[in-house]
């Protein structure tokens, strides 16, 4: 049937209806895992907040190389985060960091000294784990095979790598854990680094704190420090939530032949309810990065690729 007569096929209203569900179906499912995200306190897990996680890790790393080399110059006493941050690679502490900061991003206020205490917990981590792989490869080895085998994820293995080291490992290979100060300090620089690196976020007082007995009292407030996001940046997260509940829908066969394939971005589905997968899949680390690959892959001229995938998906029969 013609592409401009589909409407006129007997099982029309059924495939609208079907796209209706495939949508609503694919709501339901987006909003709860939008939902477990929030229960969990994490939002990081959502597919916005791991663009943004991608995005940012490189300049915040590179900010981080920046300071570390000019901290490591500068005479005198050193900074107390210095050291610290130099046992661990640059991207590795970035990722850490920016994972800490956007955890919570848009649930609740987020105060900068725990948002420290949470860097700083987990960059010492990664240093107990850097120095029991240098100091004891064997045993590491054997529990990282155990860990792939039974295929346990990251926050299993965070937790039992952390029991694992402290009763059997920390005596063994001498290690000094860092002191709650080398951890704030750790993790207010690497705020800093988001700070400076993205530019998406500043360090602000937190007034709402403020008590009316202490206004009366006239008292010298020393109000708590929050990170908080631009506007843009939670206009972005807004809108790309929104986003989430309406494309990806839950895809089904379609009841009557599916709409033919005139370029990478139509095809498939009839209505505006469903929005057709894009044909080529790949890789790309951010958005813009994705968005190129799209523009180029539009502007490629392949007749023959349609006429070949709608041939195929015209030998179901229907009837």
């Amino acid at each position: 049937m013609p592409k401009d007569s589909i409407y006129l096929h007997d099982r029309w209203e059924d495939q609208v209806a079907l796209e209706r569900e495939m949508l609503e179906a694919g709501r339901v499912r987006m909003q709860s895992k939008i939902n477990k995200a929030r229960t969990k306190r994490d939002m990081s897990r959502l597919r916005p907040y791991r663009s943004l996680l991608k995005e940012f890790v490189e300049p915040v790393s590179k900010n981080l190389e920046e300071w570390l080399e000019k901290a490591a110059k500068r005479r005198g006493v050193k900074p107390v985060a210095l050291s610290r941050l130099q046992e661990i690679p640059t991207d590795v502490s970035a990722m850490l960091a920016v994972k800490a900061v956007l955890r919570m991003l848009g649930i609740e206020k987020r105060l900068v000294m725990g948002i420290a205490a949470e860097i700083g917990a987990a960059i010492e981590h990664e240093a107990r784990c850097k120095a029991w792989q240098e100091a004891d490869p064997d045993s590491w080895d054997t529990l990282s095979a155990h860990y792939s085998k039974r295929k346990s994820d990251s926050t299993h293995q965070r937790r039992s790598r952390i029991a694992i080291f402290n009763k059997h490992v920390k005596d063994t290979i001498q290690y000094e854990p860092w002191t709650d100060e080398e951890r704030r300090r750790v993790g207010l620089q690497m705020i800093d680094c988001v700070v400076q690196g993205t530019g998406r976020f500043k360090v602000i007082a937190d007034r709402s704190a403020m008590t009316s007995a202490s206004v009366r009292k006239g008292a010298k407030q020393k109000w708590p420090m929050v990170l908080h996001p631009d506007e843009g940046l939670m206009d972005w997260l807004s809108s790309a939530m929104d986003d989430e509940l309406v494309f990806w829908p839950v895809y089904m066969p379609t009841i009557i032949p599916p709409k033919p394939w005139e370029g990478p971005k139509d095809g498939g589905y009839w209505t505006p309810f469903v929005r057709s997968p894009f044909l080529i899949r790949f890789r790309a680390s951010h958005e813009t990065q994705r968005q190129r690959a799209i523009d180029e892959y539009m502007a490629i001229d392949m007749p023959d690729v349609y006429e070949a995938l709608n041939y195929v998906q015209e030998t179901v029969d229907f009837h």
